[in-house]
């Protein structure tokens, strides 16, 4: 299995309105992708100052189902349209278990 994980920070002046259509426009990309096995996301509970502002966590079976993940036309569009303008930073990572 490979879990995928995403943290953004907003830039400044990100609303309610941008974080929930960035939510809407991943799950419903989510729901399209057979690949994925779990797929989840939410704004940061504000237990602790310095957090990211938001998350994802998505598994695959395999490194060949994340790369199909990162790779398909409509995530690189919300990415590159959607997230990318509203990001003061991201970090990612992907690990084996």
């Amino acid at each position: 299995m490979i879990t995928h994980v995403a943290v953004f920070t907003w830039a400044d002046g990100v609303g309610s309105d941008d974080v929930a259509r960035v939510r809407d426009a991943l799950t419903s990309m989510a729901a399209t992708m057979p690949v994925i096995r779990g797929y989840e996301l939410g704004a940061d509970a504000g237990l602790v100052d310095g957090n990211g502002d938001f998350a994802v966590v998505a598994t695959f079976d395999d490194v060949d189902g994340w790369r199909t993940y990162d790779t398909d036309p409509e995530h690189v569009r919300i990415k590159t349209e959607v997230i990318k303008p509203l990001l003061a930073s991201r970090v990612a990572l992907q690990f084996e278990h």
